[in-house]
């Protein structure tokens, strides 16, 4: 079984059941501590809708958090929402810079997960 993602009716990621619904409860968190829309909307049949310009705002504002803050473990509980999302923006067309090596590296691991994100 699998949760699928799309955008305008494209499919932008297929994970497994179980990883997509992880992905989703950590971005509720996020949106919810934030104070910041997630632009994720999930129906009964697994399936989330994302609109865009709402989660390119919610990605951005992880980003800042996560970049904002020298807390080891807010940094840690941020990071893998803050890839597999960086990862889906690209799929949208939509690339984020880094203003330094730090973002840089972050950046290029979601581009490499993000080609392996299953469609």
């Amino acid at each position: 079984m699998s949760h699928l993602f799309e955008a305008s009716g494209e499919s932008i990621w297929f994970p497994a059941l179980r990883v997509g619904r992880l992905y989703l409860a950590a971005v509720d968190g996020l949106s919810a501590v934030l104070g910041v829309e997630s632009g994720l909307t999930t129906d009964r049949s697994d399936t989330s809708r994302i609109e865009p310009a709402a989660f390119e705002r919610f990605t951005r504002a992880v980003f800042a958090a996560h970049f904002g803050t020298s807390h080891p473990e807010l940094r840690l509980l941020t990071l893998g929402p803050l890839v597999v999302s960086l990862a889906l923006l690209e799929k949208l067309g939509v690339t984020l810079q880094a203003a330094d090596p730090e973002q840089a590296a972050v950046l290029a691991k979601a581009r490499e997960h993000g080609i392996r994100f299953p469609t």
